[in-house]
Parts: structure tokens; C-alpha cells; sequence
């Protein structure tokens, strides 16, 4: 189980901004589950207070995930038109108070 708390802001008005975060597994990051997304229309901010994400693997041999090394992706882009050349921010993203639990023992 994952969960954390997000925000998202673009501060231009032509370009959005979108943060994304999810359990991935093995080197290649082959996503487990679903992925909690947030985008920012331009010039908007979005928060959301703890997103939860949630997944449970079945027996070994029976789920290619298991023995695997776990991961948490993150991840923040830009979305617009064509190539902006400027030297300010366009978008920030902010993860806070990530929480990762697994069945393993410590």
C-alpha cells in the first residue's frame, strides 16, 4: 500500500501541469496497479490530500511480480504547445508524506 499527499500548479497560461505516482516492479518499472494522477489546467493549481494506492500480489510462481524488486514512481510533466524557451518555472509538483507498507518483514 502507497499513499501520499500531492500538489500540482501551473503558473502559465498556455501550458498544464500533471503529477503521476505509482508501485512499479522490476528494472524495466512495469507499473503495478493503478497510477494516481493529477493534472493542473493552465494557470490552476490542484491539491489532493492522500491518494491511496493499493496492491496485493498472488502466490510466487503464480504472479511474475513476485521476487521482484518493488518501486514507487514519480513523476511530474508539462503539457502544451510546442517548445516554450524561458528561463522561469512553468509547472511545480510536490509529493509530501509518502507512505509505502509491504507484507515483508523488516
Amino acid at each position: 500500500m502507497l499513499w501520499g499527499d500531492v500538489s500540482v500548479a501551473s503558473r502559465h497560461q498556455e501550458f498544464a501541469g500533471v503529477a503521476a505516482i505509482y508501485l512499479a516492479v522490476g528494472d524495466d518499472l512495469q507499473p503495478l496497479g493503478d497510477k494516481a494522477i493529477l493534472r493542473a489546467e493552465p494557470g490552476k493549481a490542484r491539491t489532493w490530500n492522500t491518494c491511496a494506492l493499493e496492491h496485493r500480489t498472488g502466490r510466487a510462481g503464480e504472479d511474475a511480480a513476485v521476487g521482484k524488486d518493488l518501486y514507487v514512481v514519480i513523476a511530474g510533466r508539462v503539457e502544451g504547445p510546442g517548445d516554450l524557451k524561458t528561463d522561469q518555472p512553468i509547472v511545480f509538483v510536490r509529493w509530501d508524506s509518502l507512505t509505502l507498507l509491504t507484507g515483508e518483514a523488516p
